[in-house]
C-alpha cells in the first residue's frame, strides 16, 4: 500500500511551492503497491488523483489522526480519518498460485515498436470490469516478432512487429488494466 499526501488544492495561490501535485507525491513509490491512497485536504484533488492512478482519496482529514488497521485473518483493511471511514476487502496471497522461479536471461525490446503496438492495441481492451478477461492485452514475443492483441468483444486489435533480435523461445503474458507494468497486481 502507498499512502501519499498533497497540499490544499488552492495553496499555490499563497505560495507557489505548495502546489497540489498528486503525480509528484507518487515519486519513489514502489510500482507493485496494491493500493494507492491519497490524503488530500479537499475533494477537488480527486480528478487529478484518479488520472495518476490513485485508488482511493481521503479528504477532510486535517482534524485529527488517521487510523489504518489491517485485520489479516479477515482480509480487511479499515481506514478512518476526519469524518470518513472505509473498509477495504483484501485478497489473500495464499489464494494465488506460486510463480515459477525466473530462469530466463531477460530481453531487450526497442522502445519504438513496443510503444507503437501499445498505442494501437491498448485502446481496444475492455474497460468493463464485470468481464475482467477482456480488460487485458495479450503480449507475445517469439521468433516471428512482437504480437499484441486486445478486444472488448465488439472490436479486436492486433499489432505485429518484427524484432531485430528475437528470442529463441516464445514468451507470453497478459497485462490487465490497472496492473503494474512489472506484472504485480
Amino acid at each position: 500500500m502507498v499512502v501519499a499526501g498533497v497540499a490544499d488544492f488552492g495553496a499555490h495561490r499563497f505560495d507557489a511551492s505548495h502546489r497540489s501535485d498528486p503525480r509528484g507525491a507518487l515519486q519513489g513509490a514502489p510500482l507493485g503497491a496494491g493500493l494507492r491512497l491519497l490524503l488530500a485536504h479537499q475533494p477537488r484533488s480527486a480528478l487529478a488523483a484518479a488520472g495518476v492512478g490513485y485508488d482511493l482519496q481521503l479528504s477532510g482529514h486535517t482534524d485529527g489522526p488517521i487510523t489504518l488497521e489491517h485485520r489479516a485473518n479477515e482480509g480487511v483493511v479499515s481506514l478512518s480519518g476526519g469524518g470518513s471511514s472505509f473498509s477495504l476487502n483484501c485478497l489473500q496471497a495464499h489464494d494465488f498460485p506460486e510463480l515459477p522461479a525466473d530462469e530466463g536471461s531477460g530481453l531487450t525490446i526497442p522502445a519504438e515498436p513496443l510503444v507503437e503496438a501499445i498505442n494501437r492495441v491498448a485502446r481496444a481492451a475492455s474497460r468493463d470490469e464485470t468481464r475482467p478477461v477482456l480488460t487485458g492485452v495479450l503480449v507475445r514475443i517469439a521468433q516471428d516478432g512482437l504480437t499484441m492483441v486486445a478486444t472488448d468483444s465488439y472490436r479486436l486489435a492486433v499489432r505485429q512487429a518484427p524484432l531485430d533480435d528475437p528470442p529463441a523461445d516464445a514468451r507470453e503474458t497478459r497485462h490487465q488494466r490497472g496492473q503494474d507494468p512489472s506484472g504485480s497486481p
